[in-house]
């Protein structure tokens, strides 16, 4: 039994389609970078004045660009809490530079974010200080 030439391109069609629709979620899973998410984590900070405290970061990170994405969240220590946000660009596939502003009062300054699977270490540097925090992924 011989398919008619309309059926055939039908079928081609159709089965290119399911394929297609099966990949995709696939594809939109690998797209996601390892630094988008939930992260929470511990870690130091040191004002110019060299007073070293202790400092609990919740940051969230999302993409606004190809390579591009917005940090933000709090930090809070015994000096208080503080709004936290910084733009990152994607150096290589595991690390992130930038600019941030309000780290647990770091002031305006430089941003270095490193990602290994669900750990992530970040370092700022202010004008009225530096912090070193080390954060795990929540959720998955």
């Amino acid at each position: 039994m011989q398919m008619q030439p309309s059926a055939l391109r039908f079928a081609v069609l159709f089965a290119a389609l399911v394929a297609f629709l099966a990949f995709e979620p696939l594809d939109a899973a690998a797209k996601a970078n390892p630094v988008e998410g939930s992260w929470r984590g511990n870690g130091r900070a040191v004002a110019k004045d060299g007073k070293s405290y202790k400092v609990r970061c919740k940051l969230r990170v999302h993409r606004t660009g190809a390579k591009n994405f917005h940090m933000s969240g709090k930090c809070t220590s015994t000096k208080g809490t503080s709004a936290a946000a910084a733009n990152l660009k994607q150096v290589n596939s595991r690390s992130f530079r930038g600019r941030a502003n309000g780290l647990s009062n770091t002031g305006d300054g430089s941003i270095s974010v490193s990602v290994n699977g669900k750990r992530m270490s970040l370092n700022v540097r202010g004008a009225k200080g530096r912090l070193s925090v080390r954060l795990r992924k929540q959720g998955r």
